[in-house]
This record gives C-alpha cells, sequence and structure tokens, in this order.
C-alpha cells in the first residue's frame, strides 16, 4: 500500500473515532441551556409563546413553538424575519431548520448534533488542509488533529447548539485561503489577476459571505489577517492589486448586508453591539477581561497547562540559542521551517488568530464557561500553533544535539523524536 493511502486510511480512522467520540458524548447530553432553546424557539416558532394569567398552559400547545408543524418546512423567510427582531444573522438558523425538517413534529437533541457534526468534519478537513500547506509532516499533522478532535472544547462545541462551531468553518476557511496565498506571493508564485480571482478571491468572497451572515464575529477575523496579507500584499504586488483586494472583500460583506438589511441595525443600534462598543472603549477593564479570557483557554482547552507549556518553550528557546552560540562547525542544513515563505505565513495566521482572541477578549460577555464560545473559532488555530511551536523547538533542539550525537544524525531522526515527544507532552 502506498504512503499517501496508508496516510489517508489513518486520517480516516482518526475522524471516525472523533465523530465516535462526539457521538457518545451527545448521547448523553441532558437538558438545555437558556440560549439552546431559542435557537429551537427562533427556528421552529410558529404564533409565539403566550403565557396566560393564572391558567393552565397545555404543553402540546408549548412543543408546537419548538418542533417544525406540517407546512412549515423550508420556510425561511420566516426564519429571517424573526431573527431580524433579534441581534444575530440567519444563516446557522436556515442550516438547523433544515435538519429539524426531517423531524417535522418531534423535539429531540439530535437536530442540533447533526448540524453541528456537518461542522466538525468540515473544520477536520480544513485543519488538515491547512497544516499540510505550512508544510508539516504526516505525524505532526495527525497529531494536531487528534488533539483538536478529542478536545474537550471541540465536544462542548458539537454539543451546543449555537452556530460558533460553523463561525469555526468559516473562520477556518479564511485562514487557509490567506496562508495559502501568502506562500505563493512569498514563493513569487502567484499573479494577481484573472486566475487569482478564480482561485483566491472568489472563494474568499463566498466564504466572507457566508461568514458574516453566520456570526458578526467572523468581521474580527476577517478584518485582522486582511490586514497582515495586505501588508504582504502590498510589498510583493503593490497598490492596484490591494486595492483590488480590498473591494472584492468589501463588496462580498456589502452583499451580505443587502441580503440581510437587518445586519447593520444588528451592529450599530443593537444591544449586543451597543454592549461590545462600550466594552471596546473602556479601558479600565482590559487586564480583568484579557485574564478571564486566558483563564478560560488554559482550562478548557490546555487543561491548566498552558502557562507551564509556554514556559517551557521560553526555556527551550533560551537553550537552542545558547546551543547555537557555541555551534560545533557544521553546514547548517536548511528546514522548511526556515524558509522565509513559511515564516511570513505564520505571522500571517498567527497575527489574525492572536487578534481575535485580543479583541474578543475585550468585546464578549463574560459568563465564565459559556464565554469559551466567543473563543471557539480560534480555538483550533491556537491550539495548532502552540503544538507546532513546541514540536519546533523540540526538532531545533534534537538538531542541535544531533551534531554532537551520532545516533540522531540519521535522516529525518529529530523529526520523529520531536513529534514523540510533542505527543507525549500535550497527552
Amino acid at each position: 500500500m502506498k504512503k499517501q493511502t496508508v496516510q489517508r486510511v489513518l486520517l480516516l480512522l482518526l475522524l471516525v473515532l472523533q465523530i465516535a467520540v462526539g457521538l457518545l458524548f451527545a448521547q448523553k447530553k441532558q437538558g438545555y441551556h437558556e440560549d439552546e432553546m431559542y435557537t429551537y424557539y427562533s427556528t421552529n416558532g410558529t404564533n409565539g409563546l403566550f403565557l396566560p394569567d393564572r391558567e393552565w398552559q397545555n404543553s402540546k400547545e408549548i412543543l408546537k413553538e419548538f418542533v417544525v408543524l406540517p407546512g412549515e418546512n423550508f420556510d425561511y423567510a420566516r426564519i429571517k424575519e424573526v431573527q431580524s427582531w433579534d441581534v444575530h444573522p440567519p444563516l446557522y438558523y436556515f442550516l438547523f431548520h433544515t435538519v429539524c425538517d426531517f423531524f417535522p413534529g418531534r423535539f429531540s437533541k439530535w437536530p442540533g448534533i447533526f448540524t453541528n457534526l456537518i461542522a466538525m468534519v468540515l473544520c477536520f478537513l480544513l485543519m488538515e488542509r491547512l497544516l499540510k500547506t505550512l508544510g508539516r509532516p504526516f505525524v505532526v499533522r495527525f497529531l494536531v488533529l487528534a488533539m483538536i478532535g478529542l478536545n474537550p472544547m471541540t465536544i462542548s462545541a458539537l454539543v451546543f447548539f449555537r452556530m460558533y462551531f460553523w463561525l469555526t468553518v468559516f473562520v477556518l476557511a479564511c485562514a487557509n485561503l490567506h496562508v495559502e496565498k501568502t506562500l505563493q506571493l512569498m514563493e513569487e508564485r502567484a499573479e494577481f489577476g484573472k486566475e487569482s480571482f478564480l482561485r483566491f478571491l472568489l472563494p474568499l468572497m463566498i466564504v466572507s459571505y457566508l461568514g458574516f451572515l453566520t456570526q458578526y464575529f467572523y468581521l474580527i477575523f476577517f478584518v485582522l489577517i486582511g490586514v497582515a496579507f495586505s501588508v504582504v500584499l502590498l510589498q510583493k504586488k503593490g497598490w492596484r492589486a490591494v486595492l483590488l483586494y480590498v473591494f472584492c472583500c468589501a463588496s462580498s460583506l456589502l452583499l451580505a448586508v443587502l441580503s440581510y438589511p437587518a445586519s447593520a441595525a444588528h451592529i450599530f443600534r443593537g444591544y449586543r453591539g451597543k454592549e461590545a462598543a462600550q466594552s471596546a472603549v473602556n479601558g479600565g477593564n482590559l487586564w480583568e477581561r484579557f485574564s478571564f479570557f486566558a483563564g478560560l483557554l488554559n482550562d478548557f482547552v490546555f487543561g491548566g497547562g498552558l502557562f507551564i507549556l509556554l514556559a517551557l518553550c521560553v526555556a527551550g528557546g533560551v537553550l537552542l540559542l545558547w546551543m547555537r552560540h557555541f555551534r560545533l562547525p557544521a553546514t547548517e542544513e536548511k528546514t522548511i521551517s526556515g524558509r522565509r515563505g513559511l515564516r511570513v505565513a505564520y505571522g500571517v495566521l498567527l497575527f489574525g488568530t492572536v487578534g481575535y482572541f485580543l479583541v474578543v477578549s475585550k468585546v464578549a460577555l463574560l459568563a465564565y464557561a459559556p464565554s469559551n464560545r466567543y473563543e471557539m473559532p480560534v480555538y483550533p488555530l491556537l491550539l495548532a500553533l502552540v503544538i507546532l511551536l513546541t514540536d519546533d523547538l523540540l526538532r531545533s533542539l534534537l538538531q542541535e544535539i544531533g551534531r554532537r550525537v551520532a545516533i540522531l544524525r540519521e535522516k529525518r531522526a529529530e523529526e520523529k523524536i520531536a513529534a514523540v515527544l510533542c505527543a507525549v507532552l500535550f497527552l
């Protein structure tokens, strides 16, 4: 069996394992967060809940507002209207309602599970593509995908019936497009003409259109990674290319607003938009908010070990610099991770990812564990970046040691050992 076929089979088995684990926890789900009940109500409601004063209400009448009734199948116009009264865009509710249409008259958790399960599979595929674009070896890609797919926050996102798993899909798709194009620009493999429009700008416009109509926080990641990418684009292709890029991005957002005019009112006049704006300009709670969300990241994504890992990375970096300062005479090999194009691509990705985390930390609601939902779109990227940083440091340290220890001079030995050490460390 060819090596590539074996890798695909292993990735498929990993995806099946992640789905099985997700369904195991989904089967155990009991009860609903109030926002999840709102998802059912605002998607499938008929006349609206009315509770008469001091009268018994038939449970069947209440149930009608949470399930799809005969004649209400695929009623997207009503969903769009109902969401315009609230503060959210409608795309996730369209998807949720479509799945509910296959369970008419039944209130069940499984429409929510299946809706999010599709997003989970798409996130797996997008992360694999991103890691491959970044030139990571298969063993590292497998490790990162396993850590993300079996992470408690991924399972939590699967069983939480809101739009944030789908927002993660569009954030990862946006990251993929920008990283791929950055590498092409840095390696002088890209023209910014008709072909670039079809392969980059048009897909980006579609992703951004859908991302905006899923959750308005998509704008934060889109703008930040776009700013970093524009710097690279300006350096490589000049102002005309930047203006074309900005025009296409703005056009996709304008089309989204025209498709859903209530979005402008939601952002600038809605209660959540006003709360976010007030939080953004309040400089007094900067550290409080950052430490709150950093604590959530540490507890729920890294199992309490984030700051230990970062401290080890700093110590490893210092040790690496010391070893290179006293390096024995040798010819330094140029590794993939040392190529300038990849460093720039990592920089673009890092700026968008960390920038999103910081901005959302400043404007999102503070509700302890439920607040994880706002940062969920970049949790896979943050986890991947920390794992890749750890792997790079271990590999570089082993390369330096390999110049002194014969057993590590075997071809790609440091890559294999670094991956094993990284897996042990994160597990």
